[in-house]
């Protein structure tokens, strides 16, 4: 139940774009920026997706998304005009560009991730990975 959990964040995440935004969200006068960095992306394989989600959409419908092509070593993408808040970060390295997470037979994942939280042990909460936005914001996110 974990990894089902688990695999539908990171196919949501895999089908975000930078046009996709919570009509919610961009109703707000959006002022911040959050710059997310990642430091080891480990090789140039397909693509890398990132989703912003505040709670109300949380692993449904991300308030900001991007997809970028894999660069081995440091990726960094910069979100505009978002509101002071509560947010969380999910992101996934679809190496094979198939738009869902791979797993091996224990369960394990074959592709590389990430959140804004602590290191997932069960299903993703919003909670969890949650984490203020009250300014401008850099956040080192490592692949695991």
């Amino acid at each position: 139940m974990k990894m089902l959990s688990l695999i539908a964040v990171l196919a949501l995440v895999t089908s975000c774009t930078t046009n996709e935004v919570n009509e919610e969200a961009s109703a707000k006068i959006a002022s911040h920026e959050l710059t997310i960095t990642i430091p080891n992306v480990k090789n140039d394989q397909g693509k890398v997706s990132i989703a912003v989600f505040d709670q109300a959409g949380f692993l449904t419908t991300p308030v900001q998304g991007v997809e970028l092509n894999a660069h081995a070593g440091s990726l960094t993408h910069t979100f505009t005009g978002l509101d002071a808040g509560a947010y969380a970060v999910m992101i996934l390295h679809d190496e094979n560009e198939n738009r869902d997470m791979d797993f091996y037979d224990t369960g394990m994942p074959k592709e590389e991730w990430a959140a804004s939280g602590k290191p997932l042990t069960g299903p993703p909460s919003f909670e969890q990975n949650r984490f203020e936005l009250t300014g401008d914001t850099d956040l080192t996110l490592h692949m695991q």
